[in-house]
């Protein structure tokens, strides 16, 4: 039996929800692999850091999920490393709205092509880089079962992804797991506008002189448990999932009750 330790690899896996993901594995003891797509200095930064820890315990590639050429060279990067994967986390997503009025055709293929395309193709070019009993772990949103007023496209590629996570569950039973977590209020109000899909969406509102506070108040009151989670929430859902031996095609919503509330 080999004593090398299992390994991870976290898409969008240098900054907020999947650097937190990142850490929490390599503190588990297993070796990560970080993609990333433009955060360049942050992905060194962690890799330098976490292998000053334990050396040769964790590599980091760029690619552009939205590209399958790309996502095919992500994996031949993988499979170059030869280190079989235990667990592959897809967190790299993409959030834009798309009114009815003005959202393009190209608006609309970047958000299929990163959030449904991407984890497909990933998941298709790592198959025989999976390890015995591998588990795939895919987020998704709350707002993949809700409607979200002027988002339809990146919900209905949420709600695409929640059936994708379903069905290869089915599809890759019984070698491998396959789960998802459903991501409610997540990060702080202060990265709302960014390009992450972990933010409390319906809290956004169309106006920019919004105060966070404002903000602030508006996400805790749709939510019960009255507080903004945590990327380290999300990370310990990751490790239940990808230790849980008799768990598979599953959701797990990490929302503070949002979806109750």
């Amino acid at each position: 039996m080999s004593n090398d330790p299992k390994t991870a690899l976290i898409t969008g896996g240098a900054q907020r929800i999947g650097q937190a993901l990142v850490n929490h594995f390599h503190d588990l003891g297993w070796r990560v692999i970080i993609h990333y797509h433009t955060s360049r200095d942050a992905a060194d930064q962690l890799t330098q850091r976490l292998n000053s820890k334990r050396q040769d315990s964790a590599r980091a590639f760029s690619a552009d999920l939205g590209t399958i050429d790309q996502i095919e060279a992500l994996a031949k990067a993988v499979t170059d490393l030869e280190w079989p994967l235990d667990l592959v986390i897809h967190n790299a997503a993409q959030f834009s709205p798309t009114p009815l009025s003005t959202t393009t055709e190209s608006s609309w293929e970047h958000l299929m092509s990163t959030n449904l395309k991407a984890p497909f193709f990933l998941t298709q070019a790592l198959l025989n880089m999976l390890s015995a009993r591998a588990n795939l772990i895919f987020l998704c949103d709350i707002f993949g079962d809700r409607p979200l007023p002027n988002y339809s496209v990146y919900s209905a590629t949420k709600a695409g992804l929640a059936m994708m996570t379903r069905s290869l569950a089915l599809d890759l039973a019984p070698a491998h797991r396959v789960n998802g977590i459903a991501l409610g209020a997540i990060l702080p109000p202060s990265i709302a506008a960014s390009a992450e899909p972990y933010v409390p969406q319906d809290a956004l509102q169309s106006s920019a002189a919004i105060e966070e506070s404002a903000l602030l108040d508006s996400i805790l009151a749709r939510v019960p448990l009255a507080s903004i989670g945590s990327p380290v929430h999300i990370a310990e859902v990751a490790e239940f999932l990808a230790s849980s031996d008799y768990i598979t095609g599953q959701i797990i919503p990490v929302d503070g009750g949002r979806r109750v509330g």
